[in-house]
This record gives structure tokens, C-alpha cells and sequence, in this order.
């Protein structure tokens, strides 16, 4: 789906902000998406023109690819305690900074990459902004296989809500596999979660065996949401 030139645009503005907090000799964290493409694509520009020395941490293969198609310098988490900086979208933002994240069933990596950077910055347009979590948009749960149908039941325990689906692929026959090997579930909340929630959700959420990880993502491990508007940035700070 094409999206309209004033997102695009106000997706650029807070990207070209977010190339502020990076220095030379950074190992820098990339979260996954429509809008991390855009910041590697800056990154990448950034870099050529500053004559900087940077490292990145993909969140996904999907990112990989593309940050190796422009030539920047790839590190494997594995080997790694800590991140300098992480860089990362979110589907929605809340009034208190807890993000929802996962359209892109990249949300475990994404969470552990900005779990181990020192700052997490998250880049965002102002569509994006809510009072409260899954207002428009489903919470992600990335679950194992077999602990499919178990893991369903429990989250409707968890969470009251309309519908648990099991998220299609598009382009392939059946369920989208994470480059972890899991399925992804959407869980439609009957209400939205109220921020001073999330955290407590997310606990439970992530105590169901079978359970990898969740779309929630506490304001704790946000220090700050760049919002891109059409004509304007503002920097909002978590802690």
C-alpha cells in the first residue's frame, strides 16, 4: 500500500532528526520496518557524507539485506553484551511512551536489541500517536507451533477481547513464519490498554509456556520518541 507524501515526508523529517544522536564509532541497533528502511537508507547517506566509522545490529533479515545492499558494516548480536544506540519504529505510541510494536513480526529481535542499547530512540509520524495501545492496532504474541491453540485459550484469560487470530503470510500458503521459526497471534482487545497496564500485560502475556515474546513494549525501554509531522519535529522524552 502507498502511503500518502505528508507520512513519507514526516516519517523523513524525524529520521533526519534521529541522525543527530549518532557519532563516530557507534554500534548502532536497527529495529524493522517500513520506517527503518527510510533511516538506512539516511544512515547510509549520513555515513558516506560524514566519513564516519559505523557498526549496525539488524533486528531482522529483513533489515540485514537491506543494510548490506547499501553497504553498511553488520555485526551478529551474539557476539555482543551492549549497543551504543538503538533506532526503532513502533505501530503505536501511547500517552505515557509504552509502544506497540510487531506489524512486522520482527518484535522479539526488536526487543532484545533495544533491551541491550544504552539509549533507544524510536522514530515515528504522528499518525502513530494514541492515548492507549491497540486502539487501532492488534497485539502481536510470537508464539512456538505446537503451543499454538494452548497459548490462544490463555490469552483470551489474560485479556478479554473480540477476536485471536492466527496471522496469515502474504505471498505463501498458510501462517507467517518469524525468522525465529514461530508463529505470530493477533490478539483484538475488546478495550485498549490503559498505560499504567502495559507492563503488568506484558508479564503475564510472556509467563504462558509456549509464549517467545510480545508486541508490548514498556516505556522503560524507551528514551525517546522523535514524532515527524508535515511541518515540524517534536522530541518527546520516556525517562
Amino acid at each position: 500500500m502507498k502511503l500518502p507524501r505528508e507520512i513519507i515526508e514526516s516519517r523523513r523529517r524525524a529520521v533526519r532528526e534521529a541522525l543527530n544522536y549518532i557519532s563516530d564509532g557507534m554500534v548502532v541497533g536497527l529495529g524493522s520496518g517500513t520506517t527503518m528502511r527510510l533511516f538506512v537508507e539516511e544512515l547510509a547517506s549520513y555515513i558516506k557524507a560524514s566519513r564516519i566509522s559505523i557498526s549496525v545490529v539488524p533486528s531482522s533479515y529483513d533489515i540485514m539485506i537491506y543494510a548490506l545492499g547499501l553497504g553498511l558494516h553488520i555485526i551478529d548480536p551474539m557476539g555482543l553484551y551492549e549497543i551504543d544506540i538503538a533506532f526503532d519504529g513502533a505501530d503505536e505510541v501511547d500517552a505515557k511512551l509504552n509502544l506497540l510494536k510487531g506489524g512486522g513480526a520482527a518484535l522479539t529481535r526488536e526487543k532484545i536489541i533495544d533491551s541491550m542499547s544504552r539509549k533507544t530512540i524510536i522514530i515515528v509520524d504522528y499518525t502513530k500517536l494514541v492515548d492507549k495501545l491497540c486502539t487501532r492496532k492488534p497485539l502481536p504474541v510470537e508464539v512456538a507451533p505446537p503451543a499454538l491453540s494452548y497459548v490462544s485459550r490463555r490469552l483470551k484469560e489474560i485479556v478479554e477481547c473480540r477476536d485471536v487470530k492466527v496471522r496469515q503470510g502474504a505471498g505463501k500458503v498458510g501462517p507467517i513464519v518469524t525468522d525465529n521459526g514461530f508463529f505470530i497471534i493477533d490478539l483484538y482487545p475488546k478495550n485498549p490498554i490503559e498505560p499504567d497496564d502495559v507492563e503488568r500485560v506484558s508479564t503475564k502475556i510472556n509467563m504462558i509456556p509456549g509464549v517467545l515474546e510480545n508486541g508490548l513494549f514498556p516505556r522503560k525501554l524507551v528514551d525517546t520518541v522523535i514524532v515527524g509531522f508535515p511541518d515540524r519535529v517534536e522530541v518527546l522524552k520516556a525517562r
